[in-house]
Parts: C-alpha cells; structure tokens; sequence
C-alpha cells in the first residue's frame, strides 16, 4: 500500500506511519485468506436466475474461472482489504479522534471511505484524486495484437512435425540461445521437456510456443509483428491458429464494452461488494469490468487458439502447465470442449504442475509418459 496514515487524538496530538506498518505479519496472512474467500463467494452470485460461473461461459466453457485469475493477478481486492484491516487496527490502537489517509492509490480512497461510513470514524482524505480511470488501453490491445501478429511474413514457416506429444510452452519463458535448440531451453519444465523427448523419442514432442515474449512490464507494441524469438524448435501458435480460428474471440472482444456493462449489472452483485459490512462496490466493480474488457477476450483468444493448434497437430496427448496462467488454463479447458462435443481429438492433456527436484522431474515424467502410452 502506497498510503501513509496519521492518528489525531482528541487532544490534537498526532502519529504520523505507512498505513502497510498497522499490520502484523498473521494480518497480512489473514488479508490474503479474506480476499481469496471473498473472491470464490462471487462464483456462485445469482445472476438472471443462475450462478456467475454458470451465466458467462465461451463454447461451453465457464469464463470465471479466468474472472478469478484476473482478481488473484492484480489483487485490487487484496489491497481493499488490507486497507479497511490497517485502519482497524489503527483505530483499536491509537483511539483517534480522527484520521488523515494521504495518497492518491484510487483503491486505497474508496476503502477509506467505505471505513469512515461503516465506523462513523472521521477520515480525511489527501492527496490528488486520480483521474477516472478509463476502459482499458490493454483491453484494445487484445484484440489489435491478436490481428498484428498474422501479420508476420510467411516466409521460413515449418510445416509442424507429426510428434505424439504436444508440448504448449510459454515463449516468455523459453530461453534463446545461438548454438543450441532443445528442451532444455524452457526456462520451468525444461527438464521434464528433455526427459519426455528422451523417453519417447526426440520426435515425439512437439513445442508449441504461447503467450508474449516477453513480460508484461517489458513488451513493446511491435513484439505481435516481430515474432516469439524462441528458436527454431517452438513453433508459434500463430503459425497454427489463422485469422478465421479467432472468429468467436475477436467477437467478443468488439462487445467487450457491453459484457463490462452485463457483468456489473444486478442487485445480487451490488450487494457482493460489501464485504464484512464495508462497502466496497466501488473496487469490485472497476475490477470485474476490466475482467470483462481485458481477460475474457484475452482467455477467449488463448482458448481459440489452442483450439486451431489441437485441430492442426492432431496429437494423441497434449501437455501444458501454468494452470494459473491464462496460457496455462486455456488447452484444458479447450481440449474438454472438443471432447466433449466429438469434434476432433479424445487427446488427454497432462498439466505439469511445480517442478523443483530431479524426484520431480522423474515423476512428472512418468506421468506424462504414461498419459501418452493410453493414448496409443
């Protein structure tokens, strides 16, 4: 929290901290734990007669689970709560006759102002009021960056080899190097990767490469164009998924407007966003329209994607990881879709999980090894 507070007693004698300082270390746990809680009590929301998760669904797949992963990443929610506890905690210890809340962190604000009205504590506010905040700029660029990176030149591109194995790796991840191009070269599972190949034959996996190459803090508006910069080996999903394969994303990321408006709209969502008698729909609010704007399209075109990537290699098991990454979630929840309506692949997909010691490499190993021999 970017705040600093200051306790006024009724004699006029003042202390002056950092708002984050109010909070022991079992607070700070305990903000996490409210937050996720508060998070998962919104999937099962009434909306029109159904449940949040139930009501906003892509090709039959639920989109809160992306919603959720949306409000874990940029933890708005998080700090909400940590600011309503840090003033709580002020006010049991110091008794102040009022405070003074100096910052300009839009979420920061409204939670005080949701404490001073729930507590009857007198809080001043300083600090410049942060501009509205406007749709957002990222959410356009789901969809712009979606049609710039077809854009790339066709020419040098692979037919992608018949491997048994479909490898979704992200490119962020996967480190380019000048005389070598092998497994190895992912930066979480490369072991798994290199174990796999090994295992079952150097053509047997498959490298599909997801995602951005860089982080997010550290794109650039040409890097679409440009390409992954991953090597030869990862085949970008682009090279996999044309234009025409993202019809039903670049759809929803034109009404991305209009399902920020929908998602927001409702008494029974209104009333979610008081959280332990604080009102804090301001917060939820701004958080689940951008979900909307920004994520659902992003997810959308990831699972779309992954979709015309499954249709093109055609593998008998696929093999991902990050489930907490948009990336990560999409070939899941793609590969249940077209089983589930018969239209291409009963590929099982093995998702790599937390990879830290060679035991774990041998065992992920075996797992998705094993996944490839029952799947013929």
């Amino acid at each position: 929290m970017r705040a600093r507070l200051t306790c006024v007693s009724p004699q006029g004698a003042a202390i002056d901290m950092d708002l984050s300082t109010c909070l022991t270390a079992i607070q700070r746990e305990q903000v996490r734990e409210e937050a996720n809680r508060w998070i998962k009590r919104l999937r099962l929301v009434p909306f029109d007669g159904d449940s949040m998760r139930a009501r906003f669904t892509y090709r039959g797949d639920s989109l809160w689970w992306f919603t959720e992963l949306y409000l874990h990443k940029m933890r708005q929610l998080d700090i909400a709560v940590e600011t309503v506890l840090a003033l709580e905690a002020a006010r049991d210890q110091h008794a102040p006759g009022r405070m003074r809340v100096s910052t300009v962190h839009p979420v920061v604000r409204s939670a005080a102002v949701a404490f001073a009205a729930a507590t009857g504590q007198a809080v001043e506010i300083e600090g410049t009021a942060p501009v509205a905040r406007r749709a957002s700029w990222n959410g356009l660029l789901v969809g712009l960056t979606a049609q710039a990176s077809r854009l790339r030149p066709a020419f040098g591109r692979r037919r992608p080899p018949a491997g048994r194995i479909a490898a979704f790796v992200h490119t962020a991840f996967w480190r380019a190097a000048a005389l070598s191009d092998t497994p190895e070269q992912e930066h979480y599972i490369g072991a798994v990767l290199a174990a796999i190949a090994d295992r079952a034959g150097g053509d047997a996996l498959t490298c599909v490469g997801v995602g951005p190459r860089r982080h997010f803090r550290a794109r650039r508006w040409w890097d679409p164009i440009a390409g992954s910069g991953a090597g030869p080996r990862v085949i970008p999903i682009e090279h996999l998924a044309p234009r025409a394969s993202l019809t039903g994303a670049l759809d929803m990321w034109r009404r991305r407007h209009d399902l920020a408006e929908g998602i927001v709209s409702g008494r029974a969502i209104r009333d979610a966003g008081v959280w332990h008698g604080y009102d804090l729909w301001p917060v939820l609010k701004h958080e689940l329209e951008e979900a909307a704007r920004v994520q659902w399209p992003w997810s959308a075109r990831a699972m779309d994607e992954a979709g015309a990537a499954l249709d093109a290699l055609k593998p008998p098991a696929a093999l991902t990881y990050a489930s907490r990454a948009t990336s990560g979630r999409s070939l899941p929840a793609t590969s249940a879709a077209r089983r589930q309506s018969a239209r291409l692949l009963r590929a099982p997909t093995v998702e790599v999980r937390r990879v830290s010691t060679s035991d774990d490499v041998s065992s992920r190993t075996e797992m998705a090894v094993g996944t490839l021999g029952t799947s013929g």
